[in-house]
């Protein structure tokens, strides 16, 4: 498929997220679970992760920035989606910064950012 599929499809996730998240790690990797069961694995070293959509593989790059883990995903065409992980409220809760840049093309008005939380949930 082209960019622009590939494009257009990782954005409709970054705007209809998940309501829950199940996330496990460890020290240099991350696992991020939806609620459809879709798994996504990331390394927190930087190194490039392939992620596969229904319209086609995009890479990303995961790394820490202080206290916030960073994702973008290249979309091709100077498109990128970055995503923000903050733990907040002494871990209670994931802040989760969602970011478009790049050129105007896909219906884009420019850089858009969006912001979810997700309430931490205690296991029984």
């Amino acid at each position: 498929m082209d960019d622009r599929a590939k494009a257009q499809e990782a954005i409709h996730d970054a705007r209809s997220p998940s309501p829950n998240l199940t996330i496990s790690h460890s020290a240099v990797n991350i696992a991020i679970t939806d609620v459809r069961g879709r798994t996504r694995f990331f390394q927190t070293t930087g190194a490039i992760d392939k992620h596969q959509f229904d319209s086609g593989t995009i890479d990303s790059t995961t790394s820490w920035s202080g206290d916030q883990l960073v994702t973008q995903y290249e979309l091709g065409n100077g498109r990128r989606l970055t995503y923000t992980y903050l733990l907040t409220s002494g871990g209670r809760q994931l802040v989760v910064r969602v970011r478009v840049d790049g050129t105007s093309s896909y219906g884009s008005r420019g850089p858009a950012t969006v912001k979810y939380v997700y309430d931490a949930v205690r296991r029984k």
